[in-house]
């Protein structure tokens, strides 16, 4: 009976657990379905007509500074349906293009296989097929990280479903809605994923599907190919693969950690491989492109990023003004959107966790450790000058630290599971206590965040009150 029990409750939490998947996979497919996407094409039509953006916005306003959009991915896209989705689009240019770097459209190859969120373009009417592929993008992102968080905090569907949601409507994501921010943060969320179920399964069966899944996830996160986004991305993918494989588990020896920990990065090596190959059959390409100011052969100093920025998330809903000057603050409205780093925050309690974990059983858990270290890395090169070396070493010198802000992000939407995690496994007593006092300290950044936004960016703050 107890037995009976026990599944039975198991199938309980499982049940659960689908609900935000299946209910975000529906709505994705009804909007598919009328052909309803979010892209701002309005803003074209209208420059080239001298209307306005027409009958077939459904919903909210188009906007003129997503140009990355609505003025290169949207037609392009449109462009390689008209020509076959050939790799090689002869509309552009006066002898055609590679269409396959850096820009993320569809295209019939053999690495379409790890570009799920361009199939149904391949196969659908186009209208339908761009509203699913721009539905796709979310899709990969929320239910990755609904995953990721769900693998960490097992039973904790309605945390990781707020979680989730937090992390996809980020001002960082919303006003960088591209395939390359979302697909980098997405499949950075499924390769953890796949890593932690690398040491979970119980069947060889297992251990090989998820091998699959870290070599797949690692593949299409690396074919995103936009280094500024995929980079920080990767590093924190790979910080927390390793971290998790390393956290305190009484259940886990090392002799049993070892083999899974090496056939995590034999499949992640696997996955470098078919990355090698894709770089391998467009080499004249990447080295065009290499050529380049940016992404190409522009280096990034170490220090000078934007200090009030790093917290502006909670307030950048001034950014929908349409007429919003951003003065002192940014040169743009997506330049100067960011997350709600809350995961900053939380390093505080983050530290003292570790530090306590270290004196009372002398080990730290090897998740929350990670998290904590890549983010400091991420900080560090924003903030202290003079650290070039450090920067050329992980690669971040290619990175500007507006663009930096995605790792940034990661990072700190990673830290709260691992800290809830951690705080569950210490038995933290009364942990009321510390939640108030953090709660405190973020009253107090976000508070002196938005004084200093009044005072660096007056006109675009007016008269929004603390």
């Amino acid at each position: 009976m107890l037995s009976r029990a026990r599944a039975s409750a198991r199938r309980t939490l499982a049940n659960r657990a689908l609900i935000f998947p299946a209910g975000a996979t529906f709505l994705g497919f009804l909007l598919s379905c009328l052909g309803w996407s979010g892209n701002s094409s309005g803003v074209l039509r209208a420059a080239i007509e001298g209307t306005g953006p027409g009958s077939s916005v459904v919903f909210g306003t188009p906007r003129a500074i997503r140009s990355d959009e609505w003025l290169v991915q949207t037609p392009l896209l449109i462009s390689q349906a008209e020509n076959g989705f050939r790799r090689h689009n002869g509309t552009i240019g006066t002898g055609g293009a590679d269409i396959s770097l850096p820009f993320n459209v569809p295209y019939v190859d053999w690495n379409t296989l790890f570009r799920p969120e361009t199939w149904p373009v391949l196969g659908l009417p186009l209208e339908q097929g761009f509203a699913a592929y721009w539905w796709m993008l979310s899709l990969i992102l929320l239910l990755g990280a609904y995953s990721l968080v769900l693998s960490i905090l097992p039973g904790r569907p309605v945390l990781a479903a707020g979680i989730a949601t937090a992390l996809l409507f980020s001002p960082f994501v919303q006003w960088w809605y591209h395939p390359g921010t979302l697909l980098s943060l997405g499949w950075a969320c499924w390769l953890i994923t796949a890593a932690i179920q690398v040491s979970r399964a119980r069947t060889r069966t297992g251990v090989i599907a998820a091998c699959v899944g870290v070599t797949y996830f690692t593949t299409a996160l690396g074919m995103i190919a936009y280094v500024p986004y995929v980079l920080p991305c990767v590093l924190v993918a790979v910080a927390g693969s390793i971290g998790w494989l390393t956290r305190v588990d009484e259940q886990a020896t090392w002799r049993s950690r070892l083999p899974r920990l090496g056939a995590t990065a034999a499949a992640g090596l696997v996955g470098g491989a078919f990355l090698g190959l894709f770089i391998l059959t467009r080499s004249g390409l990447v080295s065009r492109i290499g050529d380049t100011a940016y992404p190409g052969v522009r280096r990034i100093p170490t220090g000078g990023a934007h200090e009030s920025v790093l917290f502006s998330g909670a307030f950048d809903y001034v950014l929908q003004r349409d007429t919003v000057d951003l003065t002192g603050w940014a040169v743009n409205t997506s330049e100067g959107s960011s997350f709600v780093l809350v995961g900053l925050v939380l390093i505080v309690p983050a530290l003292g966790l570790l530090i306590r974990s270290a004196v009372r059983e002398h080990r730290i858990d090897g998740l929350l450790a990670a998290m904590v270290a890549v983010q400091g890395l991420f900080l560090t090169v924003m903030f202290v000058p003079g650290l070039d070396l450090l920067a050329r070493a992980t690669g971040l010198s290619l990175v500007p630290h507006e663009r930096l802000m995605i790792g940034v992000g990661l990072a700190s939407f990673l830290i709260l599971p691992a800290l809830v995690r951690e705080t569950s496994r210490q038995q933290v007593p009364r942990p009321a206590i510390p939640a108030v006092l953090v709660g405190a300290l973020a009253a107090v950044v976000f508070g002196a965040t938005l004084l200093r936004l009044r005072e660096i960016a007056p006109q675009a703050m007016g008269s929004t009150k603390l």
